[in-house]
């Protein structure tokens, strides 16, 4: 028997058909109940009245509501706020520059006076959404940033706001809280990097409003630079966070909505599941033996997705797509090229990846090593055949008047990729993780303003956040990244609000190696973080062609 909450107040109560005769005792239900449903629709109230009678009853089969969902349900009260009570506080002429979506935004989040995730698609306009809450509450304002979009975040206020330069304090070092002035600065912006090591500094400070952009980041329960986060949103009172990719994997959404409702489930896990914690009710927690007898608890996979989804869709989030906020955006074109290896190269890997396999009961970090071994090893292996599809590409027509974006997360694909770019002296861009981020808003300008510069090397990771670089018209993907996450924040550097040309965006896959694999975790989390995030499933669809072997035939395409 199993209670789950759909919205909107109402309950679904299910049950195995032998438990039908408990149910009738426990509730009459309507004439117009179809018996061999084993289904039944509660209003709340009614939900309440049975888990007051029958919760007591011990029962393992019963899985109520959590406790601290019901208590949370029960208090909720929203915020009377409409457009005239903000214009009197940020002024007619700041709130007529928010298009209607984002007028939407601001009053979900202002509605919910402990705050709101704001999980707008990218390119949608969510700092916009986040400098007009902070500008309406007044006071002291935190923004937590990626170390590349502190400065976008600094001009942003500025433009926007009409304030003067000093209003805004961008923490670049530990020192620079020594500026500190709270007469003179209304926001102050650090990364997360910097976030963590300054906590004690950040504690201090009676901030009114705290706005994490790009909150993904704050995904892991166990990280030093979350539970600064979590100090810090418990002293604030009002909350923003913003991303448009908001998960990777179901667990990673506590962590996020922890910031702002720390009451909803205090706990993450408690492996006795005697206490009200997220992680039975929305995960599939599993003990997984490590050896030397040792056995750790994983909290993957994803279940009771529909109450999860309602849940966040109701109470937390509001979330719009680009597509459907910006339906003039030029059409995306998406697909995996695949490379063809020699036979003995192929019968290596599948040994490889037997190991994995056989390794799955062995020590967690030996098996995560082997993940990534078998990551490096295969961008090696398809290494060659994939620069000689590059050198094609870059020494063609097309590429002259294409400025395209090489994505690629190891060194020797970044390295071997600058050489050859070298080697046909052809300009370009580079960030990656050695970049200074004070050097990469001024290298993605460089690449958007130039007549000249048609390529930009770019790591995954580094240059997949807080860049513009929609002068690009094409991308090709020259490894996988095991987050989906990054792989879309990439894509939407060029597909975004500005872009005027068609995308194309290509995925060099190599079939019968770790790729095939690649794609299919890529699939499966993309499946599970849609049905939470989106309340439907959103696949990564790409048309799939194949490139013959050297002097062989012409290349076959096939949609897949």
């Amino acid at each position: 028997m199993k209670f789950e909450y759909v919205g909107k107040q109402l309950v679904e109560w299910t049950w195995k058909t032998k438990e039908t005769a408990k149910i009738l005792t426990w509730m009459e239900l309507p004439d117009d109940y179809e018996k061999g449903s084993c289904k039944y629709m509660l209003e709340w109230d009614q939900y309440v009245q049975i888990h007051k009678a029958y919760s007591r009853e011990e029962d393992e089969e019963v899985e109520w509501l959590p406790d601290s969902l019901v208590t949370f349900i029960n208090d909720w009260k929203l915020a009377i706020i409409t457009p005239d009570m903000i214009k009197a506080k940020v002024g007619d002429e700041f709130w007529n520059k928010l298009k209607s979506y984002q007028k939407e935004g601001v009053l979900f989040t202002l509605a919910r006076i402990a705050g709101a995730f704001i999980g707008d698609e990218m390119g949608v306009g969510k700092t916009l959404q986040g400098i007009c809450v902070m500008k309406y509450y007044g006071g002291t304002s935190l923004v937590i940033s990626t170390s590349t979009g502190g400065r976008n975040w600094k001009e942003e206020w500025i433009r926007f706001t009409d304030s003067p330069l000093d209003s805004v304090l961008l923490v670049l070092h530990k020192t620079d809280f020594d500026k500190y002035d709270a007469q003179k600065h209304k926001v102050l912006v650090i990364s997360y990097a910097l976030t963590r090591i300054c906590g004690e500094e950040l504690m201090k400070i009676p901030f009114e409003t705290i706005v994490i952009d790009e909150s993904h980041r704050v995904m892991n329960e166990k990280a030093a630079q979350t539970k600064v986060i979590h100090g810090i949103c418990d002293r604030t009172p009002h909350k923003v966070l913003l991303s448009g990719t908001p998960i990777n994997a179901t667990q990673e959404l506590w962590s996020q909505m922890r910031c702002i409702y720390p009451a909803l489930y205090p706990l993450f896990f408690d492996a006795s599941n005697t206490e009200p914690n997220f992680a039975w009710r929305y995960c599939k927690p599993v003990k997984k033996y490590i050896g030397r007898g040792r056995t750790i608890w994983e909290t993957k996979g994803a279940k009771n997705t529909t109450e999860l989804h309602q849940l966040i869709k109701e109470f937390v989030m509001i979330r719009r797509l680009s597509e459907d906020v910006n339906p003039e955006l030029p059409i995306l074109h998406r697909k995996r090229v695949g490379i063809v290896l020699p036979e003995e190269t192929l019968a290596e890997f599948k040994r490889e990846m037997k190991s994995i396999d056989d390794k799955k009961e062995t020590k967690d970090g030996e098996a995560k090593g082997d993940f990534n071994k078998l990551w490096m090893a295969t961008s090696e292996a398809k290494l060659p055949l994939m620069l000689e599809y590059i050198r094609d590409y870059i020494t063609s027509e097309e590429f002259k008047v294409t400025p395209t974006l090489f994505f690629g997360f190891h060194y020797i694909v970044l390295d071997s990729l600058r050489d050859l770019l070298d080697h046909y002296k052809q300009q370009y861009i580079r960030i990656d993780g050695q970049t200074p981020s004070k050097d990469r808003g001024l290298l993605c300008t460089k690449f958007q303003t130039s007549d000249t510069i048609n390529a930009a090397i770019l790591n995954i990771v580094a240059a997949g956040e807080s860049v513009n670089f929609t002068r690009g018209k094409k991308m090709i993907f020259l490894e996988y990244h095991p987050n989906p996450n990054w792989l879309l924040q990439c894509e939407k550097r060029i597909h975004r609000p500005g872009q005027k040309s068609e995308v194309y965006i290509e995925y060099l896959h190599t079939k019968g190696t770790f790729d095939d694999r690649m794609w299919n975790i890529l699939q499966y989390k993309i499946r599970n973080a849609s049905l939470v995030i989106d309340g439907r499933v959103r696949p990564m669809h790409a048309l799939y062609c194949t490139l013959p072997p050297p002097d062989t035939g012409k290349r076959m395409d096939a949609g897949e």
